[in-house]
């Protein structure tokens, strides 16, 4: 994924904060499938999701993978927490 909601990680910041725990990302051969916001959010938080194992979708196959210093944070909410 190339880019990442500021305002959905920092929610998900938020309820990391208030105690609740992220559901698991998946992962496939290294490369985050679901879960970005999560995985950010973690990062930042100083405690990392879970992972999972998930299939790389096959219109992803092949295609570089995005490196962190070269994601864009999108001041737009994008606004898909996971449920509560």
């Amino acid at each position: 994924q190339a880019a990442v909601s500021i305002p959905v990680v920092r929610a998900y910041v938020d309820r990391l904060a208030a105690g609740e725990i992220a559901p698991a990302i998946k992962v496939a051969d290294g490369i985050i499938v679901e879960g970005n916001h999560r995985y950010v959010a973690g990062r930042l938080f100083g405690l990392e999701p879970a992972q999972t194992p998930g299939v790389l979708p096959r219109f992803k196959a092949g295609l570089p993978n995005v490196r962190w210093e070269s994601m864009f944070l999108d001041p737009m909410d994008w606004g898909n927490l996971y449920p509560s």
